[in-house]
């Protein structure tokens, strides 16, 4: 008991005898006890590698209905926990590696690109000017190629999104779109303008 005691942390040491925990590691008798008199509970408890306690050998079956649980050994074991459940979402993530490989989709991009002003077909900026199939058709943009031409080169308050939009006063300041994607917006756009949004 005095070895293992050594070895811990003079932090782990202190906060483990002022929740009430022996230099052993074993919950000293007065956590034993259940509260009013009823029988004591038991406890089994490890210590990790790093020296901090660990809940997941605790019975809940051996705990009473009213006893208390030991101060901060919850809290080890919810910090061990979220430690553990973020280290998995990280290494299930998407891989920064491939993040280039996986080409957005058309919502996708319109979300990213164009729902600030386009949020389900309207427009913030010009009433007349919306995405709605009667305004595409009043404008002369009811066409892939039209819709594509606006969206890559921009007209009037909507700035271009085109890799290759000219001049830089028309084209927007953030990150340029493929021809593909500007392809795959314009189609977006017109199919969901005929179906109303």
């Amino acid at each position: 008991g005095e070895r293992r005691a050594a070895r811990m942390p003079l932090r782990t040491r202190v906060r483990g005898a002022r929740e009430g925990w022996s230099p052993s590691g074993r919950p000293s008798e007065k956590l034993c006890r259940g509260t009013a008199g009823r029988r004591p509970i038991a406890l089994a408890s490890r210590r990790s590698q790093d020296g901090r306690f660990d809940d997941t050998a605790t019975s809940s079956s051996t705990l009473d209905s009213g006893a208390r649980e030991a101060p901060g050994l919850l809290e080890v074991g919810r910090s061990a926990a979220a430690t553990a459940l973020m280290a998995a979402a990280l290494l299930a993530g998407p891989s920064w590696a491939h993040a280039e490989d996986v080409a957005p989709t058309a919502p996708q991009l319109f979300e990213k690109s164009c729902a600030g002003c386009h949020s389900g077909g309207g427009n913030v900026l010009a009433a007349g000017k919306t995405l709605k199939i009667d305004d595409l058709r009043r404008n002369d943009v009811a066409t892939i190629e039209e819709l594509y031409r606006v969206v890559y080169f921009g007209k009037n308050k909507m700035p271009g999104f085109g890799a290759d939009c000219k001049p830089a006063g028309q084209c927007t300041f953030a990150a340029r779109l493929s021809d593909d994607d500007v392809s795959q917006l314009a189609a977006f756009v017109l199919e969901k303008a005929e179906d109303g949004w």
